[in-house]
Formats: C-alpha cells, sequence, structure tokens
C-alpha cells in the first residue's frame, strides 16, 4: 500500500474509521484477549491459552506452549523471563505478571549457558508445578456431606470407635485430606 501524506483526505478517512471502529480493533484488545491481561499470554481455541516471549537481542519470539488456564500461561511466560533476564536485570517495558511468585533456582553461571528448548522445558514444568499452588477457593459443602459416617459396626471396642470417629471428622473438615497450607 503507497504512502498517503498527514494532510489527506485519505488520511483523515481512515483516522475516522480507526474511531468508528473503536476499542476492539485497538492494539491492547489484540494483545489481550477479552478477561486476560497478563503479558505473554494469548487465548487460543477450545478455551486454551499459549504463552510466547520475545527472545532478547533478536526479533523472533520462543513459543513457550500451550496451557489449559490462562494462570499456566502467565506463570511460563514469567519463568520464561527470568530464564532470559534474571531476577532484577529487566528491560524497562517487560515485568513479571506475579512479581512475587517463586522463581526456579538456576545458578546465574547455569542460567547464562541455558538454550531455547532448556528455557521452554523450564518454563513448561515450573508453570505446571506453580499453578497447582495458586487455587481458588474451595467448593462450598453442603451441610449433609459435611456431617461424620457412622461408625462401622464391626467395631466392638470403644476405643476403635473413637478412633473411627476422630478419623472421620478429621478428613471432613474442609480440607480434603490435604496437608497443604493455604
Amino acid at each position: 500500500m503507497a504512502r498517503v501524506p498527514r494532510g489527506s483526505w485519505v488520511a483523515r478517512r481512515r483516522a475516522l474509521d480507526r474511531l468508528r471502529r473503536g476499542s476492539a480493533h485497538s492494539a491492547a484488545s489484540r494483545n489481550h484477549p477479552q478477561g486476560c491481561t497478563w503479558t505473554g499470554v494469548q487465548e487460543r481455541v477450545r478455551g486454551r491459552w499459549a504463552a510466547r516471549i520475545r527472545v532478547p537481542g533478536t526479533h523472533t519470539r520462543l513459543w513457550i506452549g500451550r496451557f489449559e488456564q490462562a494462570l499456566e500461561a502467565a506463570l511460563a511466560y514469567d519463568t520464561a523471563l527470568f530464564c532470559f533476564h534474571g531476577p532484577h536485570r529487566l528491560p524497562s517495558p517487560r515485568r513479571f505478571n506475579f512479581p512475587a511468585a517463586p522463581r526456579p533456582k538456576i545458578r546465574e553461571d547455569v542460567r547464562a549457558t541455558l538454550t531455547r528448548a532448556d528455557i521452554k522445558r523450564i518454563a513448561e514444568s515450573h508453570a505446571r508445578f506453580l499453578a497447582n499452588f495458586y487455587v481458588g477457593t474451595l467448593p462450598a459443602v453442603s451441610p449433609a456431606a459435611a456431617s461424620p459416617p457412622p461408625p462401622p459396626p464391626a467395631v466392638a471396642a470403644a476405643d476403635g470407635a473413637a478412633a473411627v470417629a476422630n478419623e472421620a471428622t478429621a478428613t471432613t473438615d474442609g480440607s480434603n485430606g490435604n496437608n497443604c497450607m493455604g
């Protein structure tokens, strides 16, 4: 397409068309799909999410991978950003999606020699690992499900019945049997 002088009627017409179309066609909405404002994350077909990052010093992008959740993709982007730049030397336009999230434990001399395939593998595995800890609230439990089951009739001793009742209340206290903090 030929370049149009700034003051011509064609340039004004294009500017009016851009205004008329609104923010649905702006660069911000193309880079951040509706409901996702994390850097490096794009929505794919069938509800999956992809993570990509620009490789420093080149004009290419590194495809990190496809994920089931946008959170996983954002964590993978953060891990790849850490692998490329380190914890404190980010270029000015770059920033972490989750600044307080733990980073992989990689020594500085090893981090400097990582290949793109290594960074992709580390980012995918670290993001999937961290996504397990960023869990939303647990679903509400109905009162019928929260009551402990009756003790089994085979237990004859009083000590055994008390032990079974203690185990039943320990697993139905909302922790779902997990010993995780959080």
